[in-house]
């Protein structure tokens, strides 16, 4: 429910919670208000699955946008260096064989998360452990933006657990 991750078609803007989550139920919200007005009692759905919409219909956000500085890729200076490696998958579909080919870079990244960057108008912030409970949440994840050779952007999140040791 958080990413989908998906660079074809869509815009990376287009990935987040907002979009993925809040969107897509405020949606089902709006149809589910619209089929109990118009036949009433004759739709018998679950008084908890009419909250739990409206619930996540009505979820709010806020983001924060930390650049980090120092990062590491494995023991390469850039994502540049590393090698691509293919991987054949075999599959059937009926009476026909597919096979089907990737490229495929893998890489170990290191992130000096005290190396972080607030925007200059922000000031007095804390990164706290992330949580989620009925009523609240907090989740962190990176975002990776990088471009290939044919100067495509790519950009990936990945959640990330943020606790105290």
């Amino acid at each position: 429910m958080l990413f989908e991750n998906k660079n074809k078609g869509t815009s990376s803007s287009q990935d987040n919670f907002d979009i993925i989550t809040v969107k897509k139920f405020q949606k089902y919200a709006y149809e589910l208000s619209k089929l109990l007005k118009e036949l009433g009692s004759e739709l018998n759905v679950e008084r908890d699955i009419v909250q739990d919409i409206k619930c996540l219909a009505n979820l709010t956000t806020k983001y924060v946008h930390l650049r980090v500085k120092n990062i590491k890729f494995d023991n390469f200076a850039s994502i540049n260096q590393v090698a691509w490696v293919k991987t054949v998958e075999q599959s059937t579909k009926g009476n026909e064989a597919f096979e089907d080919i990737k490229y495929v870079k893998k890489f170990n990244l290191e992130i000096d998360m005290g190396s972080l960057q607030l925007r200059p108008s922000l000031s007095d912030f804390c990164l706290v452990p992330d949580f989620q409970s009925c009523l609240i949440g907090r989740v962190y994840y990176l975002k990776i933006d990088f471009r290939l050779h044919t100067a495509e952007k790519v950009s990936l999140r990945i959640p990330i657990v943020l606790q105290k040791t």
